[in-house]
């Protein structure tokens, strides 16, 4: 038998299928191909100004699909397979386009399998003549691993299978990205009684085909991770929730905060004995994890990461204007001044928090957890200091579970909008060129300023969403309270 766990308070789909919303969803579908599938193709190979328009159709077409889908019957559960499988094979068939993060996986998997060491003691050019650690990007050749003890568990085993084959590496953390997107597919495909349009938010997303697929990131795992702890949480199995939960922290630490909205919805839901005891229960499985993994040791890589500002993040402009930007030659400016970087970094994290509890309490109420622990998410991508797209798939897998609410579209554009500012010029790349042209100061004008201001704006939104609940409900309880425009 399967659990809906559908979005009470979302819109009722009706049981007339609306032509239009059909003919919108079936070209959206075809868009999305097209657009998505093009995009992967031309890869490297192609100028910044096609790779954005490629994506930005992809973007239009499922913009289309998810339009035409909310009307139940109109898009076909069978065209979204099809064109889901038909992506998925051409985010294989391609190298990675928008990130290396590939090859940091694979040394420090081999760091393990091939040369014993402790991916958290050693850094990718202590092996200057391993071809994988060649591969590294640059910027993270000197950088110990800051993933948890669980994904560096997964990568050795398969760095140990592949050698140093480029192929078989790339091709092995893309499966993995691939195997847990599919699974996510399948429980949302459970739990939602076989929804067309849950399905295609995930699969036919060029977000998760392109950046979390194509790029071969753990976070799909997250993702997958944190869905099954919202499932099992919704059934009551609350000691199993706290393990998986736990195996996604020790992937990726900020995944703390769904932990922590799950928390809060379980205290509104089942009582706070319950939210306590899960919530302590993974982070003591965590602590486990931790300690398997070297203890301290594995930790102390994420005191270099703290440093670490994103292009995108509202605090970048806020880094340029305390950082001494005259950094050494070759070396990013976000890695001068590490103490001023690590203090504003301290204050996104806290922010980062505040917001997401703020986000969290006001949705408690919500039947379906996968909302709350969204928002959570959500918070995370606007107000964190090191954002990057694929982290918000620990959100939208999840929210596929709750297809129909304005907390899965608001994440949804969210990452669109993220995505487009981190489409690389592949080309110069490929050539090691500089950037230049109307597209790149086009899209670097969009991530610095566009980006950022978006996000500014939804952050207000969000407090006076939260405040003006919270003046609604102190009305309701103490109606002599003056209203908030008296004087």
């Amino acid at each position: 038998m399967t659990a809906s766990v559908r979005d009470p308070d979302a819109t009722d789909p009706g049981a007339r299928v609306d032509p239009r919303r059909a003919r919108a969803a079936t070209w959206g579908v075809v868009t999305v191909v097209l657009g998505t599938g093009a995009y992967l193709l031309v890869g490297p190979h192609g100028p910044l100004w096609l790779l954005l328009l490629l994506l930005a159709a992809g973007y239009a077409g499922f913009a289309a699909l998810v339009w035409g889908g909310r009307n139940e019957g109109a898009l076909s559960r069978r065209a979204v397979l099809v064109a889901t499988a038909v992506l998925f094979l051409l985010a294989l068939a391609n190298p990675p386009i928008e990130s290396g993060d590939v090859w940091s996986y694979a040394m420090y998997g081999r760091m393990v399998s091939t040369y014993h060491d402790n991916p958290y003691t050693h850094v990718p050019s202590d092996y200057p003549t391993d071809p994988v650690a060649r591969r590294v990007t640059r910027i993270w050749k000197s950088t110990p691993s800051v993933y948890g003890p669980v994904f560096v568990a997964t990568a050795a085993p398969g760095m140990r299978l592949v050698g140093t084959s480029a192929l078989g590496a790339r091709l092995y953390f893309q499966l993995l990205a691939l195997l847990s997107v599919a699974a996510a597919m399948w429980l949302v495909y459970r739990w939602t009684g076989g929804s067309a349009l849950a399905l295609a938010l995930v699969g036919l997303n060029p977000f998760v085909v392109v950046s979390v697929i194509n790029g071969a990131h753990n976070d799909a795992t997250v993702g997958l991770l944190v869905l099954a702890g919202i499932l099992l949480a919704e059934r009551g199995h609350l000691r199993w929730c706290a393990v998986v939960l736990a195996a996604a922290v020790a992937i990726k630490v900020a995944a703390v905060l769904c932990v922590i909205g799950l928390a809060v919805w379980l205290g509104r839901q089942r009582g706070w004995r319950a939210a306590v005891e899960t919530a302590l229960g993974c982070l003591l499985v965590t602590a486990g994890l931790y300690l398997l993994g070297g203890g301290t040791i594995a930790v102390e890589p994420l005191q270099h990461a703290s440093a670490q500002i994103s292009w995108g993040s509202v605090w970048y402009l806020a880094r340029s204007g305390i950082t001494n930007v005259s950094a050494t030659p070759g070396t990013p400016a976000w890695y001068a001044s590490q103490r001023a970087a690590r203090q504003l970094s301290l204050i996104a994290s806290a922010l980062a928090v505040g917001l997401a509890v703020l986000l969290v309490f006001r949705t408690r109420a919500k039947s379906n957890p996968a909302i709350v622990v969204g928002l959570a998410v959500f918070a995370y991508g606007l107000v964190g200091a090191y954002v990057l797209p694929w982290y918000l798939a620990w959100g939208l897998i999840p929210l596929a579970l709750a297809y129909r609410s304005r907390s899965a579209l608001a994440l949804l554009f969210f990452a669109a909008v993220l995505h487009l500012g981190f489409v690389p010029d592949a080309r110069a790349i490929l050539h090691n060129q500089s950037s230049h042209g109307l597209a790149h100061s086009l899209q670097s004008a969009y991530i610095h300023f566009v980006v950022p201001t978006l996000e500014v704006v939804a952050v207000v939104a969000a407090l006076v969403w939260t405040s003006s609940e919270a003046r609604h409900r102190l009305r309701a309880r103490w109606p002599r309270l003056p209203a908030h425009d008296a004087h």
